[in-house]
């Protein structure tokens, strides 16, 4: 494998841990582009997505930004969501473009500032549940973690702060992305030949990422950077 794939695997993994996500979209972009069978990206994705968001998880909790009264409906849901749709082989385009759809409203509230004096607040049990289920069962679809669809939910409806969206995000995709990779390991689907050293590039990125986000950078910067992961969420599902 050629040098600029693994620095481009560490620099997508320390952009997106910044913000509590494990890098799915961006390493699913890079290894379609390289030429990997689309069955073995979905497994090495899925590994890479636990490393690199178990450091972000881990920093994020360290600062106290994590709750589990934010996180814990969201994650009941979506383990019986992830569960059932990562047993399915689904691609279809108009789906995706759906999805598109999707992020790019939750680009544009985002982009909206908020007041001041705005208060956030934990989710009903019910309803949070109900979020993760939906966002769960995509995330076992595609084959990814869930927080790029999870991160802009938390912030529209004010369940938290950037901060507290990253924490959540990071333990969301960790779960998920352990049963995701479970059900395609057990589908006897292996991994790339060179998923170690794919692997030690973004446990560094994400171990640099979530320390940066979790007590280096504002939160407006953090906000910035989700938008951008976002945006670029959006061109992947387009162009797919």
């Amino acid at each position: 494998m050629e040098i600029w794939i693994y620095l481009t695997l560490f620099s997508i993994a320390v952009s997106y841990s910044i913000v509590g996500h494990g890098g799915a979209s961006g390493y699913m972009t890079l290894m379609s582009l390289i030429q990997i069978p689309s069955n073995i990206i979905r497994s090495t994705v899925l590994l890479m997505n636990i490393l690199v968001a178990g450091m972000a998880f881990f920093f994020y909790k360290k600062h106290h930004f994590h709750s589990w009264k934010l996180s814990l409906p969201l994650i009941t849901g979506s383990i019986p969501g992830v569960f059932f749709g990562a047993l399915l082989n689904l691609s279809d385009p108009f789906y995706r473009k759906v999805l598109a759809a999707i992020l790019i409203i939750g680009i544009i509230r985002l982009l909206i500032p908020d007041k001041k004096d705005a208060k956030t607040h934990a989710p009903p049990f019910l309803q949070g549940a109900l979020i993760g289920l939906l966002i769960g069962w995509i995330a076992g679809l595609i084959g990814i973690g869930g927080g790029i669809l999870l991160s802009p939910i938390i912030m529209i409806l004010k369940w938290g702060d950037s901060k507290q969206t990253a924490a959540t995000s990071a333990v969301f995709i960790l779960i998920n992305s352990i049963i995701g990779l479970s059900v395609q390991l057990g589908k006897g689907i292996p991994f790339h030949e060179n998923t170690l050293q794919f692997s030690l590039c973004v446990l560094v990125g994400g171990i640099i990422g979530g320390y940066l986000g979790a007590s280096k950078l504002h939160q407006k910067w953090v906000k910035n950077i989700l938008l951008i992961g976002l945006a670029f969420g959006v061109i992947k599902l387009i162009l797919m």
